[in-house]
């Protein structure tokens, strides 16, 4: 979790890295602070594409794999950045290009997302900062798929999803999480819905927990910024434009109040020694208080991972998933305090 440039392309391909965590730190900020429009979300899906459209929305097969390969690290990347063997990294390639992408539009923005399985809750995975879904999610999306349905998000701007028209125009995590139910809404997959964000993702699940309680039944959080993070006040600048991020503490505070349903805590057990040590303390106290926005939580260190999670151990978010939808299923029963499939599967649960 080293700071790094704000761009994660290394040469053709794009890095999906950690970097939510030191973006205050590395100086990844920029915008005059403006709070960002209300978003219009009146109008229905169209099937506008980022090559030619096909009908009902989908990106097509063709366009989709050229689109999805251009997103995906580099053999060379995979195998060294990732620790990802070569087996490995083909499942994901394969997971990537098999997922039924598509493109929906409301009122003039563009956004991706691709659904797939069947079973409630519904499932959705939810963007870091600069990682696609196609990218960081493949994985785990398709072996989750097999359980209960799953979705896949890419806000404007991210991964197959066209940047949000304007210049340097500005959002916030909020409006990313109106945005997000009302594409769902769209497509027609219906809540409460299981989120399952990573890094950056984490405002945006909270925002979305907080203005809507009744579509969220529980969330497991990946390494995920809390809204009460330090370095929030300054606008982070990115492929998304400029995201306000300094509103969010008023909206979500330590929220939200997820009552009895449940919630799991995913945090990086590994920290590269290059991050002050201040910061590291920061964010090991947070993410034991994202614990305690449920009454039915668990929160566990993954022991070997970084920051990078969903590439390092898929299996560890699936798992933690689908604990957390087996709960929801029992009527919020309660989660073991150490569910035996986390530590099978590289976790050591916190107790506070």
């Amino acid at each position: 979790m080293t700071p790094k440039a704000c761009d994660r392309r290394v040469g053709s391909g794009r890095v999906a890295a950690a970097l939510v965590l030191t973006l205050a730190l590395s100086g990844c900020t920029g915008g005059d602070g403006r709070s960002a429009p209300a978003p219009d979300t009146g109008a229905s899906a169209t099937g506008a594409a980022t090559a030619t459209p096909s009908p009902s929305g989908s990106l097509g097969a063709a366009i989709a794999a050229e689109a999805v390969e251009d997103l995906l690290p580099t053999d060379l990347q995979a195998e060294t950045y990732f620790d990802m063997d070569r087996a490995t990294w083909q499942r994901q390639r394969q997971a990537a290009l098999a997922q039924p992408w598509r493109i929906v539009a409301l009122g003039g923005v563009e956004y991706a997302a691709a659904c797939d399985g069947s079973g409630e809750p519904t499932v959705v995975y939810i963007d870091g900062w600069d990682s696609p879904a196609a990218d960081a999610w493949s994985l785990a999306a398709a072996e989750q798929a097999t359980s209960t349905r799953v979705c896949l998000f890419d806000r404007p701007g991210m991964g197959l999803a066209p940047p949000r028209p304007g210049a340097a125009p500005h959002s916030t995590p909020e409006q990313h999480a109106e945005e997000m139910l009302a594409v769902l809404a769209v497509l027609g997959e219906s809540g409460p819905y299981v989120l399952v964000p990573w890094s950056y993702g984490g405002l945006v699940a909270r925002a979305a927990a907080v203005q809507h309680p009744d579509e969220v039944a529980g969330m497991v959080l990946v390494d995920a910024t809390s809204p009460l993070q330090s370095g929030l006040d300054e606008p982070w600048n990115g492929e998304n434009g400029i995201v306000d991020t300094n509103t969010v503490a008023t909206t979500v505070g330590g929220g939200p109040d997820m009552g009895d349903r449940p919630v799991i805590v995913l945090e990086a057990g590994v920290f590269d020694p290059e991050i002050p040590k201040a910061f590291v303390e920061e964010w090991h106290e947070l993410q034991r208080q994202a614990s305690s926005i449920s009454d039915n939580a668990v929160h566990a260190t993954v022991d070997d991972s970084d920051h990078a999670i969903p590439y390092r151990n898929p299996a560890l978010v699936v798992a933690a998933t689908t604990a957390v939808a087996e709960s929801i299923r029992t009527g919020n029963a309660p989660l073991p305090p150490c569910p035996d499939a986390l530590g099978a599967n590289g976790a050591s649960c916190v107790t506070d």
